[in-house]
């Protein structure tokens, strides 16, 4: 980031088909990287070039995952780690590749479609829903089953089961570990509701239709829990406090105008997200 250089770390190459890289994040101390290559994720030592499997799973095979859906990912402290593994197992580690938490989500009709783990790493959030609701498939058309489970990671018990109306489209809890946030159907919201109440506390509405939710093509958290920031056609910065907008980004110079991805760093401080064509790192002040 200070100098612009750029290194290859790794590379695949094959005869035919295709090779996805589904997600690549660095570790706590950045000396290593863990990422989602097809559906098996690796964990690359930077100084050494070792690799080693951290899981690994074959879709409509040994799991029900879709690496589309669902992608390893860290806690803030980049400690604890969400792994999506054969028998669709999600599983939590810690950063001596120890799991603290086993969830197993092989069942008939019901899938897990997205899991995010809170940025605290305390609690881990699986979007559980019956194929018969996401993909109106027949053999699951009895099975009505659409809930956000949250488990205690350090516990390893379930503490609530969220019920929805529609199809989520992602899910998450903010710094505090007070607040599910969830996106619906088409990219829709986020909507805000209490963990502690299950009730609804906000949702973002079109600002020129009041029945139909905003379009969020992305949000995150700041670690100090005082902004939420939403990817939108352009990039929204919300008081946490009254869910009132503060500021607007336009999106400068992409392909397609719409902010796909959005994370602040582990200390607030920068605020990356990937406009179009671009990824863009904006110092926050």
């Amino acid at each position: 980031i200070t100098t612009g250089e750029r290194s290859r770390v790794y590379e695949k190459s094959v005869d035919h088909g295709q090779v996805f890289l589904h997600s690549a994040c660095f570790d706590h101390d950045a000396k290593a990287v863990v990422f989602l290559q097809d559906t098996e994720t690796f964990r690359l030592d930077l100084e050494t070039q070792e690799i080693v499997t951290l899981a690994k799973y074959q879709e409509y095979r040994d799991a029900h995952f879709n690496p589309f859906s669902v992608r390893p990912h860290f806690d803030r402290d980049r400690k604890r780690l969400v792994l999506f593994d054969a028998g669709s197992v999600v599983r939590v580690t810690n950063d001596r590749n120890e799991t603290l938490l086993e969830v197993p989500m092989d069942h008939e009709t019901t899938i897990c479609r997205k899991a995010k783990i809170s940025p605290s790493g305390k609690l881990l959030a699986i979007y559980r829903v019956s194929r018969g609701v996401v993909f109106s498939q027949d053999d699951a058309k009895h099975d009505t089953t659409n809930v956000v489970d949250i488990w205690d990671v350090d516990s390893g018990t379930l503490r609530d089961s969220v019920p929805f109306e529609t199809v989520v489209d992602s899910v998450g809890v903010d710094s505090l570990d007070e607040v599910l946030t969830a996106t619906l159907g088409a990219v829709e919201g986020p909507v805000l509701i209490d963990l502690a109440t299950q009730k609804e506390l906000h949702r973002f509405e079109d600002q020129w239709r009041s029945d139909r939710l905003a379009t969020a093509y992305s949000w995150d958290w700041s670690p100090d829990d005082s902004l939420l920031a939403v990817g939108r056609e352009k990039l929204e910065l919300y008081s946490a406090g009254n869910r009132q907008r503060i500021e607007e980004v336009p999106v400068d110079g992409s392909i397609v105008g719409r902010v796909n991805h959005t994370i602040f760093s582990g200390d607030g401080s920068r605020l990356a997200t990937h406009e179009g064509n671009m990824l863009v790192l904006r110092v926050m002040s």
